[in-house]
């Protein structure tokens, strides 16, 4: 068995297991220890003194963190609000939407949660689903403009659109796309969990309808921290799927609209209110703050990426301009892998149970194809992806 190798020198900002390597924080993230720290210490103002937190100081602690993120992502406070996570965001914007009898579209790489949320909701109000197959591997951008180009009809009235594809990992055209479906009436809500903190993310230049991201994965918050943005143009029809408290606040001012989202009854919002405190954390764990954590991110995953491709024998299915910080690399489909759980292949089992690897290996888009799909944050090595790299041919050479 290969040696076991080291994770980067900021492995200890994080409460990670030592003994595995975490080669998937695409999936759910990671959050440092100062921010956990953080965390304790809303909850324990909490239950300290629960009256007087949350009637005097939740409030102004939501907004202060609210601007900070509004401020993180290029958008105004008062268009976003806060949500658990970005599948909820989508409940709600799909729930707010209301054609009947008309075609909705998507991808072949929208993410399962949101496809499940766009058949039920959509269904259930009489619209058609198009899911539109978009080529993996593809060759350039235009392969999936065309693709969505040629699933709109006259009845199309909303798109929901990945901006960095989950099990492809792909950086779509996001902005491009925006631009041709609005040019033929198209609503766009791009789902955007993966893009705050690893790419530049600009919502108000992007000019879509609605989005929704996670502050948990790439931001490094809280489990339980994302965000619903309505451009302004829909929001007096935009209403909260829950009616609570804080509905009728600041009537008069910009905060009224995203005010009605914010209180869903008593419950632990401490993950809100480390937004700001994550921002301003990770900005110091490297000299360059984030414009260098995105890029170091990066450049790790394609590396690692490209040094596992090389050693089996395969080419990235994506263009490098096109990749993030989380790659997708072909894996043998001669013989045919179990399915262990959802989408993923039993290979993923056997990486974590015999390696000590933590990594997703989906059977994209069906079986037998089966892919695997590296991520990269401050915690992790190049060495690492040499060990998995050496586990995945001694695996390969004992089939």
């Amino acid at each position: 068995m290969p040696s076991f190798p080291k994770p980067s020198d900021l492995f200890q900002s994080w409460g990670l297991n030592p003994d595995f390597i975490h080669l998937n924080h695409g999936s759910f993230g990671g959050t440092p220890r100062f921010v956990i720290e953080k965390q304790k210490h809303y909850m324990d103002l909490l239950e300290y003194e629960p009256v007087d937190f949350s009637i005097r100081k939740w409030f102004p602690l939501y907004h202060a963190n609210k601007e900070a993120l509004a401020e993180f992502i290029g958008a105004k406070p008062h268009d976003i609000y806060l949500v658990p996570n970005a599948t909820v965001g989508v409940n709600h914007v799909l729930h707010n939407t209301k054609d009947t009898n008309k075609t909705w579209l998507t991808t072949n790489h929208a993410y399962g949660a949101c496809q499940h949320a766009l058949q039920r909701i959509g269904g259930a109000k009489g619209n058609e689903i198009v899911k539109v197959t978009v080529p993996f591997p593809l060759q350039s951008e235009d392969d999936i403009l065309d693709a969505i180009e040629s699933g709109i009809t006259p009845d199309t009235t909303l798109a929901l659109i990945d901006y960095i594809s989950s099990g492809s990992a792909i950086i779509f055209p996001i902005k491009k796309i925006i631009e041709r479906l609005h040019a033929r009436g198209v609503k766009v809500l791009v789902d955007a969990a993966h893009a705050p903190g690893m790419v530049d993310l600009n919502v108000d230049a992007l000019d879509a309808d609605y989005l929704v991201a996670n502050c948990h994965k790439w931001m490094c918050c809280p489990k339980g921290s994302a965000f619903v943005y309505v451009n302004p143009r829909h929001q007096a029809e935009f209403h909260p799927v829950l009616y609570s408290f804080f509905n009728d606040w600041d009537v008069d001012n910009a905060r009224h609209w995203s005010n009605q989202f914010i209180w869903e009854g008593t419950r632990d919002y401490s993950a809100y209110l480390c937004i700001k405190d994550t921002i301003e954390y990770m900005a110091t764990l490297v000299p360059g703050g984030w414009p260098e954590i995105m890029a170091r991110n990066r450049a790790l995953a394609i590396q690692g990426a490209k040094l596992i491709a090389d050693k089996l024998g395969v080419s990235l299915p994506v263009p490098e301009s096109m990749l993030g910080s989380i790659v997708t690399i072909p894996l043998w489909d001669d013989k045919v892998p179990t399915k262990c759980f959802h989408y993923y292949s039993d290979l993923k089992n056997k990486l974590y149970d015999t390696y000590q690897i933590e990594v997703p290996c989906m059977l994209f888009p069906k079986a037998p194809t089966q892919h695997m799909r590296v991520s990269a944050q401050l915690y992790n090595s190049l060495a690492q992806y040499e060990y998995l790299a050496e586990c995945l041919l001694e695996i390969r050479r004992g089939m």
